[in-house]
């Protein structure tokens, strides 16, 4: 197996536990711990550490060691200006133009939700979240925006676990319920109504975290 192959796979499985919160934010990453749990060997754990660092989710400091990185209340608020930057735009570009297979499948994202937030399946759910907004930026097919879309939801998806985890079915439904009015929005052709619940949606989001959390 490739040393690219390994590094890939100690990324993404690093990765998973940072935004899981598995891992929690300030908590130190031991290499050798790391080496011992996952199987990997110091090569591709030190280069996924050196990428996850790259993106914001881990931070190193010179002879204290490596820790993950922590979410304060300006960075939080920077990441939901460019949430909003993000989807209003593409909202506004996919309102009367997506096709009718795609809101299709984009509305059997939420098939399972009921049963979802009846058993509180919270990884379910913040699995439909993070898909919706993010394919709905896959759509517009443009990598650059891809690439965007992916560094702002990896960043956002610890908020997304922490706010969830604290909530109340009624208020689980009402977030997931945001994305249906959104697809109705778009197959109206009706941008500026998109607009307006996606913000509504970042903006009930920001309330709930700031009541739970930060």
């Amino acid at each position: 197996m490739s040393n690219k192959t390994l590094k890939s796979q100690a990324y993404e499985w690093l990765k998973n536990k940072i935004i899981t919160l598995e891992y929690p934010m300030g908590s130190p990453l031991y290499e050798a711990d790391l080496c011992k749990e996952t199987g990997f060997g110091r090569t591709p754990v030190r280069e996924a550490i050196q990428q996850l660092q790259t993106e914001g989710l881990v931070y190193i400091r010179p002879k204290k060691g490596t820790f993950v990185s922590s979410i304060d209340i300006f960075d939080f608020e920077k990441l939901l200006e460019s949430r909003i930057m993000l989807e209003t735009y593409v909202v506004h570009r996919l309102a009367g133009a997506m096709p009718k297979k795609e809101l299709k499948r984009f509305r059997s994202f939420f098939d399972d939700v009921p049963l979802m937030v009846e058993k509180m399946d919270i990884n379910g759910l913040l699995n439909v979240e993070r898909r919706f907004h993010e394919e709905l930026v896959y759509l517009l097919e443009n990598h650059y925006l891809n690439t965007i879309a992916d560094r702002i939801y990896d960043l956002v998806a610890r908020t997304w676990h922490i706010s969830f985890k604290k909530r109340s079915q009624a208020s689980l439904k009402d977030t997931l319920d945001d994305h249906l009015e959104i697809l109705e929005a778009l197959e109206n052709g009706d941008p500026q109504t998109a607009e307006k619940v996606v913000l509504k949606h970042i903006y009930d989001f920001k309330r709930k975290v700031f009541d739970h959390t930060l």
